[in-house]
C-alpha cells in the first residue's frame, strides 16, 4: 500500500515536468498483456489481446504501462476461475485516438461504483478477499489524464466490467 501511495503522489508531482519519449502505446499494451498472462495462468485464468497496428504517441511509457497494467491486473483478480480477460484495442481511422477496453467476467460494480472505483482508497462491495489497496484505479485515471484521456467503467451485458480508456495521439 505504501508503493501504491508513493505513486500517487509521484504523478502528482509529475504534472508540470512529465518527460515524455516516443513511446508505441499498442507495444506497451502487449507487454503488459505477457505479464499479466502468465500470472493469470497460476489462477487458471487467460488474457487475450486484439490490439493490432501501431499507435506511437508521447508519452510517459511508465505511466502509460503502470494504468493499463492495473486495469488488467484488477480484471484478472476478480475473473473467475477459467475467466478470459480480454484487452481490444482500436485507432481511431484518422490516426488520432486510441480506444482500448479491459473486459472481465467478474461480478462488476454497482451502477453507483462505476465513477468512485476510480478514487483514491475505493474498493468495491465484494471485494474484501481480494487484496488491494484502492488505489490501482486511482493512478490509472491520474495517468491517464496526464496524457490528455479518459478512463471510464461500465458494467458488461451478462456479468462483468469493461474500463474503457480513450487516449489521444498529443495531449
Amino acid at each position: 500500500m505504501i508503493e501504491e501511495l508513493l505513486t500517487l503522489h509521484r504523478i502528482e508531482d509529475l504534472t508540470a515536468n512529465m518527460v515524455r519519449e516516443s513511446v508505441d502505446v499498442i507495444e506497451v499494451l502487449h507487454a503488459v498483456a505477457a505479464d499479466a498472462a502468465f500470472e493469470a495462468r497460476a489462477s487458471a485464468r487467460t488474457v487475450s489481446i486484439d490490439a493490432p497496428g501501431r499507435f506511437v504517441m508521447p508519452a510517459n511509457a511508465d505511466l502509460i504501462y503502470r494504468a493499463f497494467e492495473n486495469a488488467v491486473r484488477n480484471a484478472v483478480k476478480f475473473s473467475p476461475p477459467q475467466g478470459d480477460v480480454e484487452i481490444v484495442a482500436v485507432v481511431a481511422p484518422d490516426g488520432t485516438w486510441l480506444d482500448v477496453c479491459i473486459l472481465d467476467r467478474g461480478p462488476g460494480v454497482s451502477e453507483e461504483m462505476l465513477e468512485t472505483i476510480f478514487h483514491p482508497f475505493t474498493r468495491a462491495g465484494g471485494s474484501e478477499s481480494v487484496a488491494g489497496s484502492g488505489l490501482g484505479l486511482a493512478i490509472t485515471r491520474r495517468a491517464v489524464e496526464m496524457h490528455g484521456g479518459q478512463v471510464s467503467a461500465a458494467r458488461r451485458l451478462g456479468g462483468g466490467l469493461s474500463v474503457r480508456f480513450s487516449i489521444p495521439l498529443s495531449s
